[in-house]
């Protein structure tokens, strides 16, 4: 880099910097020395375009060091800046507490106000047209057709009798909400009920057709976030746009991702399908109910696929599928692609919420006996689960092999997806608490895809910063520095720059 280009960057890093201090003045907070690392690495991660993984332990301040550089680099692109974590509880954190201070500490340092959006999954905003009665009361048991879903768990009293009442709330609720966040409900309510108000993103008829598109709470989030210099989101929203090829998020240069240990399991459980009886049973009713096909030909394979996969152990499938498994999941996929062709709506028919639920379910089935059949030369693996027993006193027992399976199937590595989809044109920090194992960061390096076949990377330099003092002195070594090896690491660094 020219000397000049050094000089430009050194005084941008002054800026993050000295806004970190600002905003920890005016907080009330202390100067740490390892927040102040942290800030400064990640702003050279961003101008550098370098992707880059931190490890910051407890009282290191991690969200205001990597929340300010972010802003920064917000504030000089037309493209919003991400923020994606695995928790509802940091997320809600990060967009009530810790964003509202900041931007507040820091606003007149600033050249203007910056606009932070939060956008979640489909299922998790209030469908007014399904409140109004434009699609059928959910049918399916629990949460079958939840696939492709964001995974992350909202804390709920246990269904009860009480449905009708969580409704009424819901309805009452639905009067006054400015934003058809499900996370507004204190109180929250059970799945089963906020399944009465809310489809998922397949079940949704889409903003060309609903005839309430305009007042969509998702929509609007959405149209929210693309304006936006900062977004607040979820692994799950990563996943599904670096996997489907869907632009469930706007597009963006820069994303950090908190509680970054979690990203590989939660990356997999968004992307993971299951498939059971009781899932093709309720599809066949819903098709046969809301489109009026004949539903014979599913039956029959339902009937097919429950006898082939009686009796298999539940766990893993190592040896794959076997020939009758194989062909009862071929019959299984053939129906539903008939049920699809033959439940498709005339042209000039009205928008059908009762039928564009069916065929999603439909096409859920279509597509993960695809990607079971083809699981040999995808690199997915399969497995069955059954529910456990709940013994009074004792807990859950083992699972009951005498219960209908579930056939699972999920990626046996998320690294060259990751790679493709998220590393690949864009600048990513992952940071928490817990990242490296010991001193390296090999291990989860490998299984995001940053090492590894396929991988392209330079050599990578690693930081530690060493707490030496209460207030958190800190040191840095290269990893060619022999003391590194028996250095205590509370805080550690690890860039690459994309070829």
């Amino acid at each position: 880099m020219p000397l000049s280009g050094v000089a430009e960057a050194s005084e941008q890093q002054q800026e993050a910097l000295r806004l970190l201090d600002v905003a920890v003045q005016a907080m009330g907070g202390q100067n740490r020395p390892g927040q102040h690392d942290m800030a400064g690495k990640v702003d050279r991660a961003f101008r550098r375009r370098e992707h880059l993984l931190v490890q910051a332990g407890t009282g290191t301040g991690k969200s205001l060091a990597y929340l300010i550089p972010l802003i920064v680099h917000a504030l000089e692109s037309d493209k919003p800046a991400i923020v994606a974590t695995a928790t509802l509880a940091l997320q809600s954190q990060i967009v009530k507490r810790d964003l509202p201070r900041l931007l507040d500490a820091i606003a007149e340092e600033l050249p203007r106000p910056v606009d932070a959006a939060l956008l979640k999954g489909r299922n998790n905003y209030l469908c007014l047209h399904k409140l109004g009665g434009g699609f059928p009361a959910d049918e399916a048991p629990e949460a079958l057709f939840s696939l492709g879903e964001e995974s992350v768990p909202h804390p709920a009293p246990a269904p009860t009798s009480a449905l009708g009442q969580e409704i009424v709330r819901l309805r009452s609720w639905a009067e006054e909400t400015e934003t058809g966040d499900r996370d507004e409900i204190v109180p929250g309510v059970s799945d089963r009920a906020w399944r009465q108000v809310s489809v998922s993103a397949m079940e949704c008829l889409g903003s060309q057709k609903c005839p309430l598109a305009a007042e969509c709470f998702s929509e609007r989030a959405r149209l929210r976030a693309a304006e936006a210099d900062v977004v607040i989101t979820n692994h799950a929203m990563l996943a599904i746009n670096a996997f489907e090829g869907l632009a469930v998020l706007p597009d963006y240069d820069f994303v950090v991702i908190d509680e970054a240990h979690e990203l590989q399991d939660r990356v997999t459980s968004a992307v993971a399908g299951q498939l059971s009886t009781a899932m093709i049973t309720a599809a066949a009713s819903s098709a046969r109910k809301h489109t009026g096909i004949s539903v014979d030909a599913l039956t029959a394979a339902s009937r097919s696929f429950e006898s082939a996969f009686e009796g298999a152990p539940t766990g893993l499938l190592a040896s794959g599928l076997r020939p009758e498994q194989e062909l009862a999941l071929s019959q299984l996929r053939e129906a539903a692609r008939s049920a699809v062709s033959d439940s498709k709506p005339d042209s000039s028919s009205a928008s059908d919420g009762g039928r564009q639920m069916a065929r999603s379910r439909l096409v859920a089935i279509l597509e993960l006996c695809d990607r079971m059949l083809s699981s040999p030369h995808s690199r997915e693996v399969l497995w069955i689960t059954r529910p456990a027993n709940f013994i009074a006193g004792v807990g859950y027992g083992p699972a009951d092999d005498t219960l209908p399976p579930t056939v699972n199937i999920a990626p046996l590595s998320v690294a060259s997806k990751l790679r493709e989809g998220l590393f690949d044109g864009h600048t990513v920090v992952l940071t928490s608490a817990t990242l490296a194992i010991g001193r390296a960061f090999d291990a989860v390096a490998g299984s995001l895809g940053l090492l590894g076949d396929g991988a392209r990377r330079s050599r990578p330099q690693m930081w530690a910063a060493r707490s030496t003092t209460p207030s958190r002195a800190c040191s840095t070594w290269r990893p060619t520095c022999p003391s590194l090896q028996e250095a205590p690491v509370r805080n550690s660094w690890m860039s690459w720059k994309p070829c």
